[in-house]
């Protein structure tokens, strides 16, 4: 019973090691320096309580040491080669639809949640990458300026670099960095004012999916008054072209305008203001829609698409 009791123990803490390893707690050599040690003190044990086949236990301990480290390494190529990072792309064909800010403020809110963080900035205006120039805090999401025929090479480099999520700032009017930019995505978003000069640029939005092979794409109404109905009539008139709405909605508050000038967003300008709550929720909705994603992916289902009109 009591060699029993000193299995069960070290298993035990073979598995806790197991855990922590794939939390990311442990690094694979604390993991195996860790199991050789559970692996020695079970074999002290049984040896000094004077069992006649010590050396029996003393090979069962090499071949589950062995075993232990074949499996972790297996686990670690697999989860290396299939290591994952999810493109978020921000599209719009009509400037001051908040693209950038809407970029930006996702991007700082992912790096304040603990994620390595790109930003790839395909506006040739680099609104993006100026921002991340006055930025003084060394703390954030890496800006970089790119062009579209360089943009599958730079997110392979960011990839490669260790970031696990990317968002892309699109120019207005392009459709070739549209379409570029959705083609890549695994969840488009796309904000709109609540007004006619930006509700009717869907139709050419709705065209660019089409063509990138229809990703998961979102309206988000941003810049809504805050008196008043337009978001609720915005988010029906985008619903009639055949868009997914984000139940989310962005209201006309100045920290969106204010918190750029030192390269912040309003997470960081107004932790608690009304603003950084609006982008947190908007954060935690993209990310709940890119790991349902992730997961239909994986059971092999096809991921739900912009709706056709």
């Amino acid at each position: 019973m009591r060699n029993m009791r000193i299995y069960h123990h070290s298993y035990a803490k073979i598995i806790i090691t197991i855990k922590l390893e794939q939390k990311n707690v442990l690094s694979f050599g604390d993991l195996c320096h860790q199991t050789i040690d559970t692996l020695e003190f079970q074999f002290n044990c049984l040896k000094h309580s004077r069992q006649r086949n010590c050396h029996r236990t003393k090979h069962h301990c090499v071949v589950v040491l062995l075993v232990l480290m074949y499996y972790f390494l297996l686990a670690n190529i697999q989860t290396s080669s299939l290591a994952i990072m999810q493109t978020i792309s921000i599209l719009g064909q009509k400037g001051g639809t908040g693209k950038t800010t809407t970029a930006l403020a996702l991007a700082v809110a992912a790096t304040q949640a603990g994620r390595r963080v790109a930003v790839i900035d395909l506006d040739p205006q680099t609104t993006a990458t100026n921002w991340g120039d006055r930025r003084a805090s060394e703390d954030g999401p890496t800006v970089v300026s790119c062009q579209v025929a360089r943009l599958r090479f730079v997110l392979e480099a960011a990839r490669n670099e260790g970031a696990d999520i990317a968002f892309i700032d699109t120019p207005a009017k392009s459709s070739e960095a549209g379409i570029e930019a959705a083609r890549v995505a695994d969840i488009v978003l796309v904000p709109v004012r609540p007004q006619i000069y930006d509700l009717e640029t869907l139709p050419t939005i709705l065209d660019i999916l089409r063509v990138a092979g229809e990703p998961s794409a979102f309206v988000v109404i941003n810049s809504a008054p805050i008196q008043g109905k337009r978001h609720l009539e915005a988010q029906d008139a985008a619903k009639r072209l055949g868009f997914n709405v984000c139940p989310i909605v962005l209201y006309q508050r100045a920290a969106y305008g204010d918190a750029p000038t030192n390269g912040q967003t309003v997470t960081e300008y107004e932790p608690a203001g009304k603003a950084a709550q609006e982008i947190e929720q908007l954060y935690k909705f993209t990310c709940q829609c890119a790991n349902k994603l992730d997961i239909d992916k994986t059971k092999g289902k096809k991921k739900k698409n912009v709706s056709r009109a």
